[in-house]
């Protein structure tokens, strides 16, 4: 029986940390996109759209605010002056280097890193992120990173994070890339991505915003 296609849906009330909808289509099912951290330590959003980023923080924000947990966010972009969250931009590197020495006093918070290629630009916070994917059992933070592309990411650290969720894209290598495969595979829709369930790349749908500002 096949299931009708993927709708965007407004942002749901529920007690997961739920972002979307993925269409597996192989077990005709269409379950929530759910982050599970005792799964996975390190999401990483990988997409070319300002505005589908966007949407993404915001909805990221938002179910950390509706958990009360602690974020500490890495941005230079999508944020001005937000009161609600630790806001910390790239170049203040006495702020940062304050908080790395200091991550375990942080355990099971999240750190967003809203534009990676522009936080690996300091060989101090490479390290420091390196050091985080590799032993992160250890300190136990709940990583979300996001950039525009996955070609200035390095492998070795592109290969440490442990789920990759594309957001639209039409590059057909970009998506090999991200996903470390050889199948041939695209989302263009806005709206809707991409992300590894079982080994089967599926298309997937995210909760839309709105009205509701988190930024």
């Amino acid at each position: 029986m096949w299931l009708n296609p993927l709708s965007l849906y407004p942002v749901t009330c529920d007690t997961e940390f739920s972002i979307g909808y993925i269409d597996d289509y192989y077990l005709f099912t269409q379950p929530k996109l759910v982050f599970d951290f005792k799964a996975h330590h390190s999401y990483l959003f990988v997409g070319k759209s300002y505005q589908e980023r966007e949407n993404i923080v915001k909805l990221l924000l938002y179910r950390i605010k509706q958990r009360n947990q602690k974020v500490f966010m890495i941005d230079d972009l999508f944020c001005k002056n937000n009161t609600n969250i630790n806001l910390i931009h790239n170049d203040n590197q006495e702020v940062l280097c304050d908080l790395f020495s200091n991550i375990k006093r942080n355990q099971n918070s999240y750190l967003f890193i809203t534009d990676l290629t522009l936080f690996l630009q300091n060989d101090l916070y490479k390290e420091f992120l390196v050091k985080l994917l590799e032993m992160n059992q250890k300190y136990n933070i709940h990583l979300l990173l996001m950039n525009q592309s996955v070609v200035t990411i390095p492998y070795r650290i592109l290969t440490l994070i442990s789920c990759k969720i594309s957001l639209s894209n039409d590059n057909v290598q970009e998506v090999q890339a991200l996903f470390s495969t050889t199948e041939k595979c695209i989302q263009k829709k806005s709206g809707y991505g991409l992300v590894m369930l079982h080994q089967n790349l599926l298309e997937c749908s995210f909760f839309q915003m709105g009205d509701i500002h988190e930024l």
